[in-house]
């Protein structure tokens, strides 16, 4: 009698197979653009079933490493990533997986069309959409409230189809006082020397190997409450490479996502651009990176197909 062994699952042409993606954006699209763009998302669909694929399990397997001193005792706080993660940066930036969204040449549907790439890339990526979609949000909040010339070059930066000017942002909100309730905020903001400088704990940061973050903070001053709270942009390192006034005090050793460096950051003055009015929401900021649908749904429908492997 012959052993038996099951077969393992494999995971097809992620476009292909999905039985809601293409149907929905031929309903959506001009036919002209779907008849254009449907080479674009078959070969994406292809690449997240294959290299991509087997690239996040690579990222998965190895995990980032917080370095906080070099060898003669000075305080670097190096997060050292996988070649796999770094990767994903490449292909982010070479897919347009933002610049498309911005760069509006199929006007209106722009925006679905990204979204079709992210909803395929992202169950493919080992979170490396957590970024993007923070680095979709940094963008739009940019091009609305940005004033000053920094503001521009990094908007510029984020919606980049280059992989050597691509950058990817931040989202500090989250702190001990309140967690996801960001009107307990304690970060405070100073204004010196004519420019901003924050102090305070971030307790949950990802893409903490990103260029730039948005953060919140108190001006001095300021109410309590939400109505009391600023938006800044933080660059992470200064000009000679070294952090910008950023402690990094620990890695999360988190249960998933394990590619994706999430930190604890305690910020010692450091350097910021006020990124609009105090107290003010923004009211197109509805695209907010931790609620991207285009993310959940990727994994609902990887989730829903019984021969799907995954990459953790």
């Amino acid at each position: 009698m012959s052993e038996f062994f099951q077969e393992a699952p494999q995971l097809k042409n992620t476009f292909e197979n999905d039985r809601w993606l293409k149907p929905y954006l031929r309903h959506k699209l001009p036919h002209e653009m779907f008849a254009h763009i449907e080479g674009d998302l078959h070969r994406l669909g292809q690449l997240c079933a294959t290299e991509y694929f087997e690239l996040a399990r690579q990222a998965e397997s190895e995990k980032p490493v917080h370095v906080p001193f070099d060898a003669w005792g000075r305080r670097t706080d190096e997060i050292k990533t996988s070649a796999a993660w770094r990767k994903m940066h490449e292909i982010s930036a070479l897919e347009g997986l933002i610049s498309i969204g911005y760069k509006r040449t199929y006007r209106e549907f722009s925006r679905l069309y990204q979204f079709a790439k992210l909803y395929l890339f992202h169950p493919s990526s080992a979170f490396y959409t957590c970024p993007l979609a923070m680095a979709d949000g940094a963008a739009r909040v940019l091009e609305i409230h940005g004033r000053e010339e920094v503001h521009r070059e990094a908007f510029s930066h984020l919606t980049s189809d280059s992989p050597q000017e691509f950058w990817t942002s931040g989202q500090w909100m989250t702190e001990k006082t309140g967690g996801s309730d960001v009107s307990q905020t304690s970060t405070e903001a100073r204004f010196e020397d004519g420019r901003y400088l924050l102090s305070g704990t971030k307790w949950f940061s990802s893409a903490t190997t990103s260029e730039i973050a948005l953060a919140l903070a108190r001006l001095q001053g300021a109410p309590a409450g939400s109505r009391g709270l600023t938006l800044f942009m933080v660059p992470l390192r200064e000009a000679c490479g070294r952090l910008n006034n950023i402690e990094v005090l620990r890695l999360k050793d988190k249960l998933g996502t394990r590619a994706l460096p999430t930190a604890e950051l305690k910020l010692n003055g450091a350097r910021a651009y006020k990124s609009g009015r105090s107290g003010a929401r923004c009211e197109d900021g509805r695209h907010h990176a931790k609620h991207h649908p285009p993310l959940q749904f990727g994994l609902f429908s990887r989730a829903d197909d019984p021969h799907a492997p995954t990459a953790a």
